[in-house]
């Protein structure tokens, strides 16, 4: 008998034990891939409940971030304003409420920084984390595509480093990047430290339990995170006559905005916050300059004030490029915002820039932004009829009270807590003219 003929005969006789193995190995696939499937669905479970949790009590663990920080820096010399004058994002002295030699605040508009090196793609050479969902994809591709989330990897500018010396402008240079980038190494530490308090119920925070926020917490190096730079801009409308407070019936006074974040938005879900605010980043999709073209500039702060500007208040879908927009060249020239400081927010460790602006609706080309609305019922029927998805848009009065109010609030933001704080300074309410309220008291 051929060897072919041997292995048939031995295959006739061994067929039921064959048959049995098949079944075995086949049905060892199937658990295997079940398993798998269902260890996948476990951590994406995981991950929602992480991210309900950093919507539904962002300000909570907001606050512990702030704790470790203050901690952290209360020795550490240059931070004494951040750690004993009750800061709430984290910087050096100097950093926030910076003024000239005539005590005036500087002007976004000469905020133009060098940018001085390019950040590596935290997109490539991704490590291993059994967190995710799936642990071989970043934690940005993980929340676009396992979650859902609305996310694009623009390009982006993050903090690199501040020079400040009394009475003078600080220096700022950038680093440049992608959005994904700021996700992958700042937003994932929120995500870290809602995970160990929601999904593993630990408290302690140390460098087992948050180890990605203990490699890198010194948060004044820059190089280990790409700090993704938000510019944040509290808007004040000067002279409205007040027709729906019947206290102040007929009273000429000044508001602010709020911004009551919606739910679909990529941070801050539910939070109160200023309006207009944005993300720092360049003007076009993609960059002009090459990769050795160390000494390029980066575009004025201002333009991502006008670009937010148009989309939050005016309901302009979209600015890409501001340089041939007319309503922007227009908007250029008649919005001015003041820079306030900068600091970094402590949850996420994001860069938040901070100005303020001041419309004046008795003056023409302000009241002209608006279509000359001069009542504060006009405003709040022009914002309530914007639907935004971003958010609900109110008016507050701008007074002493208001401030103290919203800097305590717990649904703040840190960027807009630190705004309150520094517009409630003595030196700082003329500038401003803000209303004295009897019961404040700073």
């Amino acid at each position: 008998m051929n060897l072919i003929g041997q292995i048939w005969t031995w295959i006739n006789d061994y067929s039921g034990i064959l048959q049995i193995l098949l079944t075995i190995a086949g049905f060892l696939a199937i658990t295997r891939n079940q398993l798998r499937r269902e260890k996948f669905d476990e951590r994406l479970n995981n991950m929602k409940k992480t991210i309900d949790a950093i919507a539904a009590d962002r300000n909570l663990f907001m606050e512990n971030a702030l704790a470790l920080y203050k901690e952290q820096y209360r020795e550490k010399e240059g931070c004494r304003e951040f750690t004993e004058d009750g800061g709430h994002l984290v910087f050096r002295d100097g950093w926030v409420n910076c003024k000239d030699e005539n005590g005036d605040f500087f002007h976004l508009s000469a905020f133009k920084p060098a940018i001085t090196r390019r950040y590596h793609d935290t997109q490539e050479n991704i490590p291993y984390n059994p967190r995710l969902p799936d642990r071989t994809e970043s934690y940005a591709d993980n929340c676009k595509f396992h979650l859902g989330k609305n996310l694009f990897d623009a390009p982006l500018y993050a903090l690199d480093t501040v020079e400040t010396a009394p009475k003078k402008m600080p220096k700022i240079t950038v680093a440049e990047g992608h959005y994904f980038d700021f996700y992958n190494t700042c937003e994932y530490v929120s995500f870290e430290m809602a995970y160990v308090r929601r999904i593993l119920g630990k408290k302690e925070r140390n460098p087992r339990t948050l180890p990605v926020r203990f490699r890198q917490k010194d948060l004044f190096d820059t190089t280990n995170r790409f700090p993704g730079i938000g510019i944040n801009t509290l808007t004040i409308l000067k002279n409205v006559v007040d027709d729906v407070d019947e206290a102040e019936h007929g009273r000429k006074r000044s508001f602010f905005l709020l911004h009551k974040r919606g739910v679909k938005v990529a941070e801050g879900m539910g939070n109160y916050h200023v309006v207009p605010a944005g993300s720092y980043q360049p003007l076009q999709e993609y960059y002009d300059r090459k990769e050795t073209d160390s000494d390029a500039e980066a575009e004025t702060m201002k333009n991502t004030v006008l670009r937010e500007f148009g989309e939050e208040l005016l309901d302009y879908e979209e600015f890409l490029d501001l340089n041939t927009s007319d309503l922007l060249q227009r908007l250029h020239e008649i919005l001015h915002p003041l820079f306030l400081g900068l600091g970094f927010e402590p949850l996420n460790t994001k860069t938040e820039v901070l100005s303020a602006l001041v419309i004046d609706v008795e003056q023409d080309d302000d009241a002209s932004l608006f279509g000359h609305r001069t009542k504060r019922s006009e405003f709040e029927n022009l914002f309530g009829k914007n639907e935004n998805y971003e958010g609900d848009i109110m008016l507050r009065p701008l007074t002493t009270a208001m401030l103290q109010q919203y800097e305590n609030d717990s649904r703040s933001t840190a960027s807009m807590k630190e705004m309150m704080r520094i517009l409630a300074k003595k030196e700082n309410r003329a500038i401003f003219q803000i209303e004295e309220s009897a019961q404040f008291q700073y």
